[in-house]
């Protein structure tokens, strides 16, 4: 067989040197996404009654800064090029300054690793893969999301081909967050007048991680609390 001329060897090298490139960048962009392990429960049902409480039974040194949030869901339109099997989620969180509109799509199944839509709001800064995995005592489910934010108001941000409808009456959230391990916490006040807590650490889908969370927050709950099978959305759009 005859050996291609030097220019096509090195032609073909290149395009193969790219394509590897490619598949690694795109292991990596799935492997790089973050996961946030979390555990809820709501107050009257036993546990901690407030953050303060959550970090005081869970021996973490809670840093200075205390955080607090009004928090709003909507209901919105689906946009053309959406992921398919994936929910349409429209946030917005104000800490009485300009507030924070983010567009989510989340699934029970992964996303693609290279997201194929466009962020629907008409400006961002940032946006991001997720791993959701919260415990509901042994067992945990499993959920995907991606997501972009933005500064700035919701009738700004959202086009109104959308059609965003206010869902349930929002929801005040104070956030606290510990030193070292940097574990939040979170203290969800309804409108109902019922208070939900979570606990919730960002790491990475590994079993180590997974393991970590299950030890150190997990379990010392878990004599005290009923775990709460609802997402922040569900439990923050409920009046």
């Amino acid at each position: 067989m005859t050996a291609p001329p030097g220019n096509v060897r090195v032609a073909v090298q290149v395009a193969f040197s790219f394509c590897a490139l490619a598949a690694v960048l795109v292991c990596q962009a799935a492997i790089a996404a973050p996961t946030e392990y979390a555990i809820r429960w709501a107050a009257a049902e036993g546990g901690p009654k407030s953050a303060t409480e959550v970090l005081q039974l869970l021996k973490l040194e809670p840093k200075k800064k205390v955080e607090t949030f009004e928090v709003r869901y909507f209901r919105t339109g689906v946009p053309a090029d959406a992921p398919a099997l994936s929910t349409s989620i429209v946030r917005e969180r104000s800490d009485g300054s300009e507030p924070q509109i983010t567009f989510k799509y989340r699934a029970d199944l992964p996303l693609p690793a290279t997201a194929s839509w466009k962020c629907p709001l008409t400006s961002f800064d940032k946006s991001k893969f997720e791993t959701d995995i919260t415990f509901l005592g042994a067992p945990v489910r499993k959920a995907y999301s991606w997501s972009c934010t933005g500064a700035g108001s919701l009738a700004s941000l959202l086009p109104g081909a959308l059609l965003p409808q206010p869902v349930g009456c929002g929801a005040r959230m104070v956030r606290r967050e510990s030193k070292g391990m940097e574990y939040k916490v979170e203290e969800w006040q309804l409108k109902t007048g019922a208070t939900v807590l979570e606990v919730s650490w960002t790491a990475t889908d590994d079993a180590k991680d997974q393991q970590q969370f299950a030890d150190q927050v997990v379990a010392p709950l878990l004599a005290r609390i009923k775990p709460l099978d609802r997402s922040k959305t569900e439990i923050g759009s409920s009046c």
